[in-house]
């Protein structure tokens, strides 16, 4: 059985691991993956075409202030924002047992 990315400690990618040492990037990735297997799958826990469509779509209309079909420069900034947001950068947490 696969532990959970949520649970995962030591992926072997140095970036990776000193993000999710920040509590707070840690606990936003940990309510995304909350968030995401609660939502975006169907029962059977797979995304369909459709639920990944309605879901870009959501997106789409939340970035879409004019409700005009087509996304200006500031929107299109806002829908990558929401889908990649900026990461929470600062200096890495002190090792353990040097705090």
């Amino acid at each position: 059985m696969r532990t959970p990315a949520s649970q995962r400690i030591g992926t072997g990618h140095d970036l990776t691991d000193r993000l999710l040492a920040i509590p707070e990037v840690s606990a936003q990735y940990g309510k995304l993956l909350k968030e995401l297997a609660g939502t975006a799958f169907s029962k059977d826990r797979r995304l369909t075409s459709e639920e990944l469509l309605i879901a870009a779509r959501a997106t789409f209309d939340a970035a879409d202030r004019r409700k005009a079909g087509k996304l200006d420069e500031d929107g299109f900034a806002d829908l990558l924002t929401a889908v990649f947001p900026a990461p929470k950068f600062g200096p890495p947490p002190p090792p353990k047992g040097q705090q």
